[in-house]
């Protein structure tokens, strides 16, 4: 037997089934949220076993059955936002504890002389169009849940003696229509009225009618309320008027400020591209950085050495990653002997692979400048830690290297010198070994750098690729005074740094 019908929040139209209480004991019946229309049916007010009627927000029309105002156990009714019509029984319930009828067409009886609807769980805003009840003496809703403002239409009901809205959540003011009335008993207390009393109420009479109203005033020492302090209306009023001139002017200010920051923005945008487009990258291995990242690395702070050919500095990338980038620059056009050593440092070392030779990453370059953007070398060179007692240098002194450090810090160099010599075609020749130009990562491994004075080793009879001086490494006496750099030459040197790496 059916005793409970939810269906809520669904698309189910039509009216309600007449069958629902045949077996007598249907308790529950909820389908808010749908689109129900049609009359509510007869048998429905004259189920008895009836506890909850839940059809709000639906289509329905037509009177409510009488029985539901008066069912014995019906304890929940709620109608609100539907089309029903008609007016309100002289008779509700006893045992009905929340009625909700708000957002109808329900009017009251023209003859309606009391209605008493008090300790309910009424809940939403009284209705504004209630001149109809014109014949009513007393209207009682209090201890509910209604909230809104009071409508001012219940000033028209001229005949009312009695107004009880007490225990709601009344707010707003208190209408100016109250003023026409010639209330016997009133009882606004216990809601979140404020503003001041209308004059015609400020009478001992109502002493105990606007209690808990925090935000009531009166101009009356008669009644226990505070009193309306009108210096302190007009000093707020000022405060008000001030708070809103400053507003506007901060809104105002925020605006240009937005649109300054959107001109300055778009302008080193422009800037920063134009910048860019001057520059060209050329890449030798897989970049997650651009351009952009290196030059805005390129600062003071940033500056980890110089030489005879540019500056060096070290730049954060992405993902706490760093580089080393060599700037060789010059006021005016690269001079020849630059231009060469750049070139040669291209060509060589952007085409090596190998564990003891300093990766190049890419080059950068404009017609001021070239930047070669090498991967970073964390324990610097080699030369800086042989020398650390003698001079100021970047490495702690706490770090004593040991033998077998120092015999594969060596090992490394002559692997990477090997390779340049015996595996690359055309051989390739270093020109420039010394311990400033081997590097240290943070294992002490070390690999070669600057490819400076490096070159080609071509066929007899074949123009050599590059001829770039520079600074010259240790060279043996003997091979000093000859122009034609072989191999014999580089090992010599490496024997050399060798000796100092291993004192």
């Amino acid at each position: 037997m059916l005793k409970t019908v939810e269906a809520s929040s669904n698309r189910l139209t039509g009216r309600l089934p007449e069958f629902l209480c045949n077996a007598g004991k249907l308790a529950r019946v909820v389908v808010c949220d749908n689109n129900r229309n049609g009359e509510l049916r007869e048998s429905l007010g004259n189920c008895s076993s009836l506890l909850m009627l839940g059809i709000s927000r639906n289509a329905f029309t037509g009177n409510i059955p009488v029985g539901l105002w008066t069912g014995l156990n019906l304890a929940y009714l709620m109608l609100s936002d539907n089309l029903f019509t008609g007016e309100l029984p002289n008779e509700v319930s006893r045992n009905l504890r929340r009625l909700e009828i708000s957002h109808n067409r329900i009017n009251c009886s023209p003859l309606l002389t009391t209605l008493l609807l008090d300790r309910n769980q009424l809940i939403g805003a009284l209705p504004s169009d209630i001149v109809p009840w014109k014949s009513l003496t007393i209207l009682n809703m209090s201890q509910n849940q209604l909230s809104g403002h009071i409508p001012q239409d219940i000033g028209f009901l001229h005949n009312l003696h009695q107004l009880y809205l007490s225990n709601n959540h009344f707010s707003g003011q208190i209408p100016p229509e109250f003023s026409s009335l010639k209330l016997i008993f009133l009882n606004l207390s216990f809601n979140h009225l404020a503003g001041e009393i209308p004059s015609s109420l400020e009478n001992i009479a109502y002493n105990s009618s606007f209690l808990n109203n925090p935000g009531l005033c009166t101009r009356s020492s008669f009644l226990s309320l505070n009193l309306c302090n009108y210096n302190a209306q007009k000093s707020s009023k000022n405060s008000t008027q001030t708070i809103a001139l400053i507003s506007r002017i901060l809104a105002t200010a925020f605006v240009l400020a937005l649109l300054l920051s959107f001109f300055v923005i778009r302008f080193y945008q422009k800037k920063k591209r134009a910048l860019n487009s001057t520059w060209k990258l050329t890449s030798f291995q897989k970049l997650d950085f651009t351009e952009s990242d290196i030059l805005s690395g390129l600062i003071e702070t940033n500056l980890i050495g110089s030489g005879g050919s540019g500056k060096v500095y070290r730049v954060a990338m992405h993902r706490s990653s760093l580089v080393a980038v060599k700037r060789i620059c010059n006021d005016n056009k690269l001079d020849q002997k630059l231009e060469k050593q750049f070139h040669a440092e291209v060509q060589i070392p952007g085409r090596i692979r190998h564990l003891n030779i300093v990766k190049l990453l890419c080059c950068i370059c404009n017609d001021d400048s070239k930047l070669l953007v090498y991967e970073y070398m964390e324990r610097f060179s080699l030369d800086q830690w042989l020398h650390v007692k003698k001079r100021s240098t970047r490495v702690s002194g706490s770090v004593y290297l040991d033998r077998p450090t120092r015999f594969r810090i060596a090992m490394g160099p002559a692997r990477g010198l090997s390779y340049l010599h015996h595996d690359c075609l055309p051989p390739i020749i270093h020109r420039d070994v010394k311990s400033s130009n081997m590097l240290l990562d943070s294992a002490f491994n070390a690999k070669i750098a600057d490819f400076g004075l490096a070159r080609l080793v071509v066929k007899k009879g074949e123009t050599s690729v590059s001829v770039v001086a520079g600074s010259f490494g240790y060279i043996a006496p003997e091979w000093a005074c000859r122009h034609m750099i072989e191999g014999r030459l580089i090992v010599d040197a490496l024997d050399k740094e060798i000796m100092g790496c291993s004192c």
